[in-house]
């Protein structure tokens, strides 16, 4: 019998600082004490989200991949495998290998796996980890909007604008705003030129798409929003 310890952090590294790679494997060397075990072998993804199915995840595929039957596959908590559904299909991987699933911080895994308590508390622990990235989530999505409505760079500065010079705000760029009317005025036109055409009238006149070269899909975007 094995003790196969899995760590991991997603690609918001900074909400999980208290609960990096280090902390992790330091939770799971003091389980493994408890047990009287050694650990066999450390698996990690480092910069991968617990959304992502396990076969596309290497560490943990790699650590799935190794347990027999008996071993244990120890983690700091039940949320460093995943998620949300993609926990299930992980458990039963697991379980197909004969082998079980331990938590450094308990939470109903370290018990008889039919027990109705340890049941409970499994379910529990998963309905709250989902329900703290959803409200991550939320809070981010609220913050991002608050910004935008704010005239505040976020994230990608759309097209037709730039940064001001308080390196906070956006302000029209004139280059492309002209860009844009030029769209405009060829697709609202009586008979509106396709995009695929003015894209290729771009292109052709050297008017780049910020260092590209045009294609349907981006006059498309372009446009989009015009009535």
């Amino acid at each position: 019998m094995k003790l196969i310890v899995y760590i991991r952090v997603s690609k918001d590294y900074q909400t999980e600082r208290s609960n990096g790679l280090e902390s992790q494997l330091e939770q799971c060397k003091i389980f493994a004490e408890k047990l009287g075990m050694p650990i066999h072998e450390v698996f990690k993804d480092e910069g991968i989200s617990g959304a992502i199915h396990f076969q596309n995840r290497p560490g943990l595929n790699d650590a799935i991949s190794c347990l027999k039957k008996g071993d244990i596959l120890l983690v700091a908590r039940r949320d460093r495998l995943a998620r949300g559904e993609p926990l299930a299909f992980i458990e039963y991987a697991i379980k197909n290998r004969k082998a079980k699933l331990a938590s450094a911080a308990d939470e109903g895994t370290n018990g008889s796996q039919d027990d109705p308590t340890a049941y409970m508390m499994r379910a529990m622990t998963d309905v709250f980890s989902e329900f703290e990235r959803k409200l991550i989530g939320w809070r981010t999505k609220n913050a991002l909007q608050a910004k935008i409505a704010r005239g505040e760079r976020c994230g990608h500065i759309p097209y037709g604008y730039r940064v001001a010079a308080d390196g906070i705000h956006l302000e029209e760029n004139p280059e492309e705003q002209e860009i844009i009317n030029q769209i405009k005025e060829m697709r609202s036109r009586k008979y509106p030129i396709s995009v695929r055409k003015i894209a290729k009238r771009l292109n052709e006149q050297g008017i780049l798409n910020r260092n590209k070269k045009w294609d349907h899909n981006t006059v498309y975007n372009r446009v989009k929003k015009v009535a």
